[in-house]
């Protein structure tokens, strides 16, 4: 069932506070957000409190976790979708005027951070599915947006492909669509989270790997087949809630600030 929930990821006894200015800018050099073409806007999309008290992280940005922030008296949300893209008519009317209207009435920031979190090699998605498999050190793969946004590891024995989709459902809470024998034995293991593509399947085909775990389906099952690369379909959401966890444990560290994570899975 796809509830609403949070969960407390780390709480100070301190009451530590913390300029935004400061977590802005550590966020935007931590992540590196100049150094991808985004279609994401990546970087504080809305400004709130000057002071920062609570962080939130959530995969998505929407009203539903807005309404979670308030609650939960956040003032400094990071979503990996944020709300401003590139492609989109940034017009505040409607429910887009909605959105923004609740974090500046509540004086939210808002921070984004999409393909710079995809590709980081601490607190990034792809380098956080190969570890739950327990790959070695990760290969950089798949250009694109002007960067390596992909991941290669080696697995530490042959696992049955079967045994791989399995784990990625109990761990993910998600149901995958693997294409490929289950049996077939996986011993090097490409991550492309969220938005599978045409690109990420034929650089995980060039890079000679034996399976590439990625979020959305695309339409490669013959070409799949035919070539012998196995993939992994587990869902766009499911891929990408690793990346958002560990940077907010991370910046709990690094700001002794509470972090509570905002939790709307949608099941794509």
């Amino acid at each position: 069932m796809l509830t609403l929930s949070i969960q407390v990821l780390y709480t100070s006894v301190k009451g530590t506070m913390v300029q935004r200015q400061q977590i802005h800018e550590y966020l935007d050099n931590y992540l590196a957000i100049s150094d991808v073409e985004d279609t994401c806007v990546n970087g504080l999309q809305v400004e709130g409190s000057e002071d920062v008290r609570t962080l939130g992280v959530a995969v998505d940005a929407g009203l539903s976790i807005f309404d979670q922030a308030i609650a939960e008296r956040v003032d400094f949300l990071i979503t990996h979708h944020g709300h401003f893209w590139h492609s989109a008519n940034p017009s505040l009317t409607g429910w887009k005027k909605k959105r923004i209207e609740l974090l500046l009435e509540n004086d939210i920031s808002l921070y984004a951070a999409h393909l710079p979190l995809d590709r980081h090699p601490e607190v990034g998605n792809n380098a956080l599915l190969l570890k739950l498999l327990g790959t070695d050190a990760h290969k950089e793969f798949f250009p694109h947006a002007g960067a390596l946004i992909g991941k290669i590891g080696r697995l530490p024995a042959p696992t049955p492909l079967g045994a791989i989709t399995e784990q990625l459902e109990n761990q993910l809470n998600t149901q995958c669509l693997p294409v490929g024998d289950p049996e077939t034995a996986i011993t090097t293991v490409a991550a492309v989270s969220g938005g599978g593509s045409y690109g990420a399947f034929y650089s995980a085909l060039e890079a000679g790997v034996d399976l590439l775990l990625t979020g959305d389906t695309i339409e490669i099952y013959h070409s799949a087949r035919d070539s012998g690369l196995n993939v992994i379909f587990a869902g766009h959401h499911a891929t990408e809630t690793l990346g958002i966890r560990s940077l907010g444990r991370h910046l709990a560290k690094k700001f002794d600030l509470p972090v509570k994570e905002l939790r709307h899975p949608t099941g794509l």
